[in-house]
């Protein structure tokens, strides 16, 4: 009899986890977006002083593509690694200042936030100051 009830018991607990595991995993692709868009800025910013050139990360709005370019002599942008996406179910709310975080020779960068959402509804916001410096909310 006492083992019936350990085992109900056992199978009500794996009943709630299976239900709560895809907020979880929502959640943890949420954290790891926030911050794979944090090391591009920061990829965009050391390269831009670093090679005294200015770099650029373009996020889509309403979607999950951004990407990293270098400005070339000519005027023109080059992608750097090419389209990035952020992970299954995770988009792009908003970006203010055009949705392009531009980083001056000097690393500096507009103020900006770029606002990532799961399909739950949470929010991880990513933070620019004008010195380039970047922080998740």
């Amino acid at each position: 009899m006492e083992a019936v009830f350990v085992v109900s018991i056992a199978g009500i607990l794996v009943g709630m986890a299976t239900l709560a595991l895809p907020q979880i995993v929502s959640r943890l692709r949420l954290f790891a977006a926030a911050h794979e868009v944090v090391e591009t800025l920061h990829t965009a910013r050391v390269r831009s002083v670093e090679g005294t050139r200015q770099h650029r990360v373009t996020f889509a709005v309403g979607s999950s593509r951004f990407v990293l370019e270098r400005r070339e002599e000519d005027g023109s942008w080059r992608s750097i690694g090419g389209e990035r996406r952020l992970p299954p179910g995770i988009s792009i709310q908003s970006a203010n200042s055009g949705a392009e975080f531009l980083f001056s020779a000097r690393g500096e960068c507009e103020n900006g936030t770029i606002v990532l959402a799961n399909s739950f509804g949470a929010v991880r916001r990513v933070i620019i100051n004008q010195r380039g410096r970047v922080r998740v909310e």
